[in-house]
């Protein structure tokens, strides 16, 4: 998990954010194209709605049950959530959840979960309460349940008397991969984690925070190669440099408000703060002032989190990437439909076969 551990392959997914999830047959499409063309994994945003749009709420599919129509359509492609939380489900019915669609493909689930969003709660009355603690609480009865076994589980959060959950997932257990950038959860990937899932980071910030994790898991008595480092990376992708820098300035206004606040203090930016999505609810009008804040936070700091620019371009920064540690790359392709198509294809052509060969 450092610069210097090169002990598992390269992987490549495609993230697909919740205003993309729909219509089905689109996501659907998405999956089976990259699994044709060199893709290892499909991720889903797993979100009861998303952002506004203006007045204009964009439609969002349930994950779990859009990942089991995808795996009725492939055969190799890795399954994830990028991801759930430990609030909208029980950890039994999560893990049930899970466990069904790994039997559907065969043995192909991961499950990315992190502390939860007020977007995805606050709108239905769903309470967050204590939300690093309630998800490492979930992921152990999550491990416990996925054995087969009568579980007597008595936490904080969760009182399981007399739990049993058959079948069992296709292998041992169901891997979990946790969206983490504060010391807290960090602490969580170290100790419970099968993964590690942020999203828009640097490669500095990439490789400090694989050295905490790699601290805390040999603390706690584990083997640092069995945690993956897998992230979530924005990306422009297209044959013109400066279309890609214009886009990039473009669509990073919009990209800022789900940046998370530690992320912009380690780069430097010392402006306000009170943008952070985790907190803030989707309505229009919270939208519009989550913006008119985000829209402080300068380019110069934004353009540190994304990759944009030409396939040789871009290549020089995920060498950067997997330098630092990462080993399972997954594409968030920015831009219009055209524009993420477009990239789809250049990746599929020219960033694929490079990355492979740094394994």
């Amino acid at each position: 998990m450092s610069s210097t551990d090169n002990s598992s392959e390269i992987k490549v997914g495609l993230h697909i954010p919740s205003p993309q999830l729909y219509p089905l047959e689109h996501v659907v499409e998405s999956a089976i194209y990259i699994e044709k063309n060199g893709y290892d994994s499909i991720w889903l945003a797993d979100h009861t709605v998303s952002t506004p749009v203006g007045e204009e709420w964009p439609p969002v599919l349930e994950a779990w049950t859009t990942l089991a129509a995808i795996a009725t359509q492939t055969k190799t492609l890795k399954l994830g959530t990028s991801v759930t939380d430990p609030h909208r489900r029980h950890p039994a019915i999560l893990a049930q959840t899970a466990t069904t669609l790994d039997i559907i493909s065969n043995g192909r689930v991961i499950l990315g979960i992190g502390a939860g969003e007020a977007m995805n709660l606050d709108p239905f009355g769903i309470p967050q309460n204590k939300p690093v603690s309630k998800m490492r609480e979930t992921i152990e009865v999550m491990k416990k349940l996925w054995t087969g076994e009568v579980v007597e589980h008595k936490g904080e959060f969760f009182d399981i008397p007399y739990g049993c959950l058959v079948p069992t997932p296709k292998k041992k257990s169901i891997p979990v991969w946790v969206a983490a950038w504060r010391p807290r959860s960090l602490r969580v990937t170290a100790e419970l984690g099968d993964g590690w899932l942020p999203s828009a980071y640097s490669p500095e910030l990439l490789r400090a925070d694989l050295e905490t994790i790699r601290r805390c898991a040999l603390k706690a008595g584990r083997n640092v190669g069995d945690i993956e480092p897998g992230c979530i990376l924005p990306t422009i992708l297209t044959e013109d440099s400066d279309e890609a820098k214009e886009a990039a300035q473009e669509l990073s206004v919009r990209m800022r408000v789900s940046i998370a606040p530690s992320t912009l203090r380690s780069l430097g930016y010392e402006g306000p703060m009170e943008f952070d999505i985790v907190h803030w609810r989707p309505d229009p009008r919270s939208m519009r002032v989550l913006m008119e804040k985000a829209a402080y936070v300068p380019f110069d700091i934004v353009k540190r989190l994304i990759t944009y620019g030409t396939p040789d371009e871009c290549i020089d920064r995920f060498e950067e990437f997997a330098e630092a540690g990462l080993r399972h790359f997954i594409f968030l392709f920015l831009g219009s439909i055209e524009m993420r198509k477009n990239a789809r294809r250049l990746c599929t052509e020219k960033v694929i076969p490079h990355l492979k060969q740094l394994s």
